[in-house]
């Protein structure tokens, strides 16, 4: 859903001014920018419907400056559109439950089929709505049935993705997530917000889970709070529970759906303080969000793939016959954003080794197998440029450096050579 509607703006900008408009493309991270933010302002007016002012804007300041919420909100990626489909589709599910009619239960159809099409993650809202709904039921509710049918004919949209999705998942791409770690699950409602190193980070998250605990609590008597809890707390546990059974999915940023009801929760859980306490409570959380985003802006670091391109094209690169030996960890966080910035916006892909006995004239290296594969292949570096490599997005801490060389041609590499395969086809 998320390509498809950029794709439907870019063409649209072709279609009315020529391109000019969202050309370069990285102006459609626009679009992220105002989803998020829509996000927030509606998770704040529904705060500020059942909470005070100060823990309503402590909810809002959490959702807008969440080190994870921040970090994706202006990426060209889905995070911000799945945040608003969130945030909808509990609103949705709130408004069928005290007063369904035909319109809202077709909306809410509507967004379960958008947002499942844009993150897989958003099925674990649906069951958690599901068992929010049946728990509701057994208490006596009685427009249950229409809305759970409106859920579940949303989700049969998903129907024409799933061969696509089948693909993505042979392919693996989560197995960087690692084993499961009960701890990291426990913790998930306070990394969301405060997921930087040190120790007042830590102490930031063990606050905001305590706070989600306690929000629990606080509005477990009544309906609306039971659904929050259902929409917050279920895709946690869920997520966590696949990891467990052997697939590694459980990750911050797909979590970012559970987002807009684990602040509302945290804010909630002020409300179990003294009544003198809770304005004061707030604000302070609020100042530790706002100064947690401070922090982090001003210490992330992110590598500068503009700058190892120009350094490419510098020593020579012209797309013709150039291979690239990449020596990383995870060479393709090098070469996708590399190849976006080289002339042309080359992709660059893994060349059969047929193709990769060509002689390659430039290497990208970094890590301890950077180093490695200089060691060991007596490469001889005619130029070289060192840059500074950095951790996660997130975490954005340096962790070395990359380093982008003019080498003397290779015969006899087989592996790890990286290339345009349509200029590389006569090698």
């Amino acid at each position: 859903m998320w390509y498809a509607i950029t794709w439907a703006l870019g063409r649209a900008d072709h279609a009315l001014t020529g391109g000019s408009a969202v050309f370069p493309v990285e102006r459609l991270r626009l679009l992220s920018v105002v989803c998020s933010a829509v996000a927030v302002a509606l998770t704040t007016k529904e705060a500020k419907r059942f909470l005070p002012s100060a823990p309503a804007a402590f909810a809002g300041t959490l959702l807008a400056l969440g080190t994870t919420p921040l970090s994706y909100a202006a990426e060209l990626r889905a995070y911000g559109v799945v945040l608003l489909l969130a945030v909808l589709f509990a609103l949705l599910l709130a408004k069928n439950m005290s007063n369904p009619s035909p319109m809202k239960l077709l909306g809410l159809g509507f967004v379960v089929c958008a947002g499942t099409l844009t993150h897989y993650f958003f099925f674990f809202l649906v069951a958690a709505a599901f068992v929010w709904l049946a728990l509701e039921a057994l208490w006596g509710a009685n427009s249950v049935l229409p809305i759970a049918l409106a859920i579940a004919a949303g989700t049969l949209g998903f129907a024409i993705w799933i061969p696509a999705f089948l693909h993505q998942l042979g392919n693996g791409r989560f197995s960087w997530i690692g084993a499961f770690d009960a701890t990291r699950v426990a913790v998930l409602p306070g990394s969301l917000f405060f997921g930087a190193d040190g120790a007042l980070f830590g102490l930031a998250r063990l606050g905001v889970l305590a706070a989600v605990v306690a929000g629990c609590v606080a509005v477990s008597r009544r309906p609306m709070g039971r659904m929050l809890i259902a929409l917050g707390v279920f895709p946690i546990v869920a997520a966590g529970a696949v990891w467990a059974l052997g697939s590694p999915i459980f990750t911050e940023r797909n979590l970012l759906v559970a987002a807009p009801f684990l602040a509302l929760l945290a804010a909630a859980g002020t409300s179990m303080l003294p009544k003198g306490a809770i304005t004061p409570t707030a604000m302070i959380g609020t100042a530790a969000a706002l100064a947690g985003a401070a922090a982090v802006q001003l210490t992330l670091g992110r590598v500068d793939s503009r700058e190892l391109s120009r350094a490419l094209v510098r020593q020579g690169w012209t797309g013709g016959q150039d291979s690239i030996v990449v020596a990383a960890e995870r060479p393709r966080d090098l070469t996708v954003p590399i190849g976006w910035y080289l002339p042309g916006h080359p992709v660059l892909v893994r060349l059969p080794p047929d193709r990769a006995a060509c002689r390659v004239a430039y290497a990208i290296f970094s890590g301890a197998r950077g180093v490695r594969w200089f060691r060991e292949s007596n490469a001889h570096i005619l130029a070289v440029q060192r840059f500074v490599s950095y951790d996660h997005p997130v975490i954005g801490r340096p962790d070395g450096t990359i380093q982008v060389a003019r080498i003397a041609p290779l015969a006899d590499m087989a592996q790890g050579v990286y290339g345009v395969p349509k200029a590389s086809r006569d090698c």
